[in-house]
């Protein structure tokens, strides 16, 4: 572990010391297990990110790159076995570069996220006034959203496809069509006519006892 060859490194070194310049070194040596901390549970982050990327199948951006951090957490291992405790700058590199790829993955999570869940949350919201069990799809639409805004850890990619699942599932029981679909979607935005009430949705609407409840303006 690279902590507890730093501490032996400081050993040997402080056996020549004078008591300030070891009191120095000892400052030194606890910002650097600061900045370790910080780069461990950056690559833990973005490993498993990475991983539930790769689990499904999820192809990224080419420009999404590591930064080679594996490689250069080896190099800082082997500078500290050679009896040097590496610099913060040496620390805070690797650490930026980290710091950039998680900022990546997460960017690319959300896009992955958005084009999945907008589509269902813009029906959904559109069908929630009308649906039976509105507060139940209220609290799904709340969750999709939610979803969009938070940073992604490893529950993040199940909870989407659960919250997806719900989503479609709802949609589906409600037998929709592109056509009824696209007329719900002007109901929505109250541009729906009675010239957009064709004979599938004139059916659909009856079927789901709905013909009394949208507001449907004359023809324009």
């Amino acid at each position: 572990m690279l902590l507890n060859k730093i501490d032996e490194t400081v050993d040997v070194i402080t056996h020549s010391l004078e008591l300030n310049d070891i009191k120095q070194n000892n400052r030194r040596v606890e910002t650097l297990d600061r900045f370790l901390d910080d780069v461990y549970s950056l690559g833990a982050k973005a490993n498993a990110l990475k991983t539930e990327f790769l689990k499904r199948d999820i192809r990224l951006d080419t420009s999404i790159k590591s930064k080679s951090y594996s490689k250069r957490l080896e190099q800082l291992t082997a500078t500290i076995d050679s009896g040097t405790i590496p610099t913060e700058k040496e620390i805070m590199d690797i650490k930026v570069g980290l710091t950039d790829y998680l900022e990546n993955l997460e960017v690319a999570w959300r896009k992955i996220a958005a084009e999945k869940i907008n589509p269902i949350i813009n029906i959904l919201e559109i069908l929630k006034d009308l649906l039976k069990h509105e507060q139940q799809v209220g609290v799904l639409i709340k969750n999709l959203n939610v979803l969009l805004e938070r940073k992604p850890d490893e529950k993040s990619f199940t909870q989407l496809e659960h919250s997806i699942s719900q989503g479609n599932s709802i949609i589906t029981s409600l037998n929709l069509n592109n056509d009824i679909i696209q007329f719900l979607e002007k109901v929505y935005r109250s541009e729906a006519t009675v010239q957009h009430l064709t004979p599938k949705v004139l059916e659909w609407l009856k079927h789901y006892k709905l013909l009394n409840v949208l507001s449907i303006s004359p023809r324009r």
